[in-house]
């Protein structure tokens, strides 16, 4: 069986997260002025770790090999926007990214 859980992004530039292993992000989102990723994790008990980096419009990115784009949110009613990417250090890693943003 699965669930959906729900993990903020408090970090303007590195976010390490500890999730299930194997989570699939469904979406990258704001709620309340926050940054979210909601994940689809199974019944696993395994956790890894995953590393999340945001980037302002107009910022380096830094050290783009293995970084995937994941989505872009607006915060303060739109005037600033945020671009989340995740970094993936390991082939298999690749797997819990949506095949749409490879």
């Amino acid at each position: 069986m699965s669930r959906i859980l729900k993990y903020k992004i408090s970090h303007l530039f590195q976010e390490n997260l500890v999730m299930p292993e194997n989570s699939v992000i469904l979406k990258v989102g704001v709620q309340d002025d926050s940054v979210f990723i909601w994940v689809k994790a199974g019944d696993n008990v395994s956790t890894c770790r995953r590393c999340f980096e945001t980037y302002g419009t107009s910022g380096w990115l830094i050290a783009q090999d293995n970084l995937y784009f994941l989505d872009t949110v607006f915060l303060s009613g739109g005037l600033l926007a945020y671009h989340i990417f995740e970094r993936i250090e390991r082939k298999d890693q690749v797997e819990s990214v949506p095949e749409f943003l490879l």
